[in-house]
């Protein structure tokens, strides 16, 4: 869930699953979602073959500073769950765990690997 930003995601090709606010849907090439401030959400990818999308973050300056240091702190090997969130916290991004283990139980999927790499 994001304090500051809102984010729209275009999917190019493939498949996506998003979760939004409770509401769960399915997204192919040329579908659109809308994840508003303040709204918990997750998105996955439960295909085989790889998914694209575009996605735009408004207003993107802090966020963009967030994903980078999420970057580095991934390639620095001292990614874990902890201090991914502590970083995401200094940045107004905060993790909501109540759906997360459901979603990935149901849908086969994990956090592993990384979405911002």
């Amino acid at each position: 869930m994001h304090e500051k930003e809102s984010q729209a995601s275009f999917v190019i090709s493939g498949r996506l699953g998003f979760w939004v606010g409770g509401e769960e849907i399915e997204v192919g090439a040329g579908g659109y979602v809308h994840r508003p401030v303040g709204v918990p959400h997750s998105l996955w990818n439960k295909q085989d073959e790889p998914a694209r999308m575009l996605e735009i973050t408004t207003p993107g300056e802090s966020f963009e500073v967030y994903m980078q240091a999420m970057s580095d702190l991934l390639d620095s090997g001292e990614a874990t769950p902890e201090t991914a969130a502590a970083l995401a916290a200094e940045y107004g991004v905060r993790f909501v765990p109540e759906p997360f283990a459901d979603l990935c139980e149901r849908h086969g999927v994990s956090p592993e690997g990384g979405f911002w790499k």
